[in-house]
């Protein structure tokens, strides 16, 4: 897979989060001006799955462009260290 494969499937599932999270800041906009209804929360639920989805697909990315990059024994001693974040 070339290094510009690696992205393009997050790029699509980020570019569809962003124009669901647009959708809906519009439709807030205008249920605001009275203008018509509040997004429904099945719309805002589907905002979050996208974007949960987008997440998946960059850190899958990452994963990958991470196994082309480092060699294996340091992704073995990678594995076996604690996160720095303390979980």
């Amino acid at each position: 897979m070339g290094s510009g494969d690696l992205f393009e499937e997050w790029r699509t599932a980020h570019q569809q989060a962003v124009a669901a999270a647009r959708a809906m800041l519009m439709k807030s906009m205008r249920a605001l001006d009275g203008l018509g209804d509040p997004p429904s929360p099945a719309e805002a639920d589907e905002v979050r799955r996208l974007r949960r989805a987008a997440n998946r697909e960059f850190h899958a990315a990452m994963a990958r462009m991470d196994d082309a990059v480092r060699p294996p024994e340091a992704r073995a001693a990678a594995a076996t260290m604690p996160a720095r974040d303390g979980r």
